[in-house]
């Protein structure tokens, strides 16, 4: 069973994507003259970055509490040595 905390987590990305795909489709079936520019960027391309950027950085947190080669590695070779 999952914590709450790993629920949460989940509800947040899943809210967050509908959001973020919803902007996109905003964003691509409305004229250019009507967004909001940053200098070069538009406001969806911001959202863009700003998403994937965050995505990335949750994703690397994610999994650097759950997924722990060197340690597998370890209990691994524990187990063959306590085979012999």
């Amino acid at each position: 069973m999952a914590s709450w905390s790993t629920r949460l987590f989940w509800i947040f990305v899943a809210i967050w994507s509908i959001w973020h795909f919803v902007s996109q489709w905003y964003a691509f079936t409305h004229p250019v003259e009507k967004q909001v520019y940053f200098g070069w960027l538009s406001w969806w391309q911001v959202n863009s970055i700003i998403w994937y950027f965050t995505a990335a950085i949750v994703f690397a947190v994610y999994l650097n509490k759950f997924w722990k080669p060197v340690k597998i590695r370890e209990e691994m070779m524990k187990k063959k040595r306590a085979e012999r």
